[in-house]
C-alpha cells in the first residue's frame, strides 16, 4: 500500500482550518503556515494573478517577503514564466514545477535570474481552478534550493484538499463581491438628498439610507421602534393602513405626515415583491414597500431642480415649476396658485409636459420627476 503523506487527522485539521478562513479572512495566516508545515515547504500561497494584467492580481503568501521591487519586475516577466504552461494546461490537477521542465531551463529564464532566485522560489506545487489562459486562481506550496523538490506523492496529498480549496476560494470570490455590491448599493443611497427606506410586510426596516435615518432619529410622527417602522399620516392612517393602501393601489401613492417643528415630511410609497429565489439567504417575509422620504423645508431649491428638468426633457421654465411642485406633493390647483396661473392654463401645461415625458397619468409624471429630484441634495 502507497504511504499518504499526510493522514486522515492532518487533512481534517487543514480542512477546518481552510473553512475558518469564511468567517475571519486573518485565519487565511494560520491555514497557509500549517500547509507549507504539514508539506515541509517554506511557503504557501493563494493567488488570483491575471497574466496579461499584474495589476489586477492578489496574493496572501506566507514565508516569504518580497520587496516592491521584486513584485514589479515580476509583474513585467509573468509572460516569460517557464512553469506557466504547466498549471495552465492542468486546470484542477496538482501538478509541481519539475514534472516537464529540467533545472537547467528554469535557472536560464529571466524570470528566475531577475527575481525568484534572490526570493528563495525554487521549487513549486499547486492547483490552478481557472480554465482560460488569462488567469491562475488556485493555492501553491513553496519550497527554496536548500529543500528537496515536490514529488507526486505529495501532490496527490494536496490533491485530497482541492475540493475543499475550490469551494472556499469559489466563496470568498462571491462574497466579496456581494460585499462590494451591497457597499456600492448603501454607497449610492447614501448619496441621495431624499430619505429611502425598504420595509417588509410586517413594516420591519430591512434598508435605510443616511437621510432617512436622519428623519428617523427626530421621532414624533415617523420613527424606529424596535427595527419597525412606524408612521402616522396627517389623516391618522398609521404604517399597516398604509401598506396595504399601496398594496391596493399597485402604485407610487403619497402621504403627508406632520412634523413638530418643520414642515410636513412628503412620503411617496411603492409597494415592493420579493424576490422569490431560493438562493436569497434572508428573504422578506411578506411583500412590502419602498418608501421616499423629503422633507419640504429641505427643498427650498426650486429654481435650481426646475432647472434640472429644463435641460433633462426640454421643459419650458414654468412646465418644470408645475412638475416640481405636484412631485412635491401639491394638487394641480394648489400648484397653480403658486404659480398665479389659473387651473385651466396648468391643465395646459401639464398636456404638453406628458408629451414631453412621454406618459399619461400625473402618478407616472410624479414617479418620473422624483427618479431625477430625490438624487438632488439640499443644498
Amino acid at each position: 500500500m502507497k504511504k499518504r503523506i499526510l493522514n486522515d487527522a492532518q487533512i481534517a485539521d487543514l480542512t477546518v482550518l481552510l473553512y475558518n478562513t469564511l468567517k475571519d479572512p486573518q485565519a487565511w495566516t494560520e491555514f497557509l503556515c500549517t500547509a507549507a508545515r504539514l508539506f515541509g515547504a517554506r511557503g504557501a500561497q493563494i493567488i488570483h494573478q491575471n497574466v496579461h494584467d499584474f495589476r489586477l492580481s492578489f496574493t496572501k503568501v506566507t514565508g516569504y517577503d518580497w520587496t516592491p521591487g521584486a513584485y514589479a519586475t515580476y509583474a513585467e516577466l509573468i509572460p516569460e514564466d517557464p512553469r506557466l504552461a504547466l498549471f495552465l494546461e492542468n486546470p484542477g490537477q496538482v501538478v509541481h514545477c519539475r514534472m516537464r521542465m529540467t533545472d537547467a531551463e528554469y535557472h536560464q529564464s529571466r524570470v528566475y535570474r531577475e527575481v525568484l532566485r534572490d526570493a528563495g522560489v525554487e521549487y513549486l506545487c499547486g492547483v490552478n481552478f481557472s480554465d482560460d489562459r488569462q488567469h491562475i486562481f488556485g493555492m501553491f506550496l513553496l519550497r527554496d534550493h536548500l529543500q528537496s523538490p515536490f514529488s507526486v506523492q505529495e501532490c496527490d496529498a494536496m490533491q485530497e484538499l482541492v475540493p475543499h480549496i475550490k469551494r472556499v476560494l469559489t466563496l470568498h470570490g462571491f462574497i466579496e463581491r456581494l460585499e462590494v455590491e451591497n457597499q456600492i448599493l448603501h454607497d449610492t443611497l447614501d448619496a441621495l438628498g431624499a430619505g429611502v427606506v425598504l420595509i417588509d410586510g410586517s413594516a420591519k426596516i430591512e434598508i435605510a439610507n443616511k437621510a432617512a435615518r436622519a428623519l428617523l432619529m427626530e421621532g414624533g410622527n415617523i420613527a424606529e421602534r424596535a427595527g419597525h417602522l412606524h408612521c402616522k399620516t396627517r389623516n391618522g392612517e398609521m404604517t399597516n393602513e398604509m401598506l396595504r393602501m399601496v398594496r391596493s393601489s399597485n402604485g407610487l401613492y403619497p402621504f403627508e405626515i406632520p412634523r413638530d417643528p418643520g414642515d410636513p415630511l412628503l412620503v411617496f410609497m411603492t409597494p415592493y415583491k420579493p424576490s422569490q429565489s431560493r438562493y436569497n439567504p434572508r428573504p422578506l417575509r411578506d411583500d412590502g414597500a419602498v418608501i421616499v422620504m423629503r422633507a419640504s423645508d429641505t427643498q427650498k431649491d426650486l429654481a435650481g431642480q426646475a432647472r434640472v428638468l429644463e435641460l433633462l426633457w426640454g421643459l419650458t421654465p414654468s412646465q418644470a415649476r408645475l412638475s416640481c411642485l405636484l412631485s412635491g406633493g401639491k394638487t394641480l390647483q394648489a400648484s397653480a396658485a403658486d404659480m398665479h396661473i389659473t387651473e385651466a392654463s396648468a391643465r395646459q401645461y401639464l398636456k404638453v409636459i406628458f408629451q414631453k415625458l412621454d406618459v399619461n397619468r400625473q402618478s407616472d409624471l410624479v414617479r418620473k420627476v422624483l427618479s431625477v429630484l430625490v438624487s438632488a441634495k439640499p443644498g
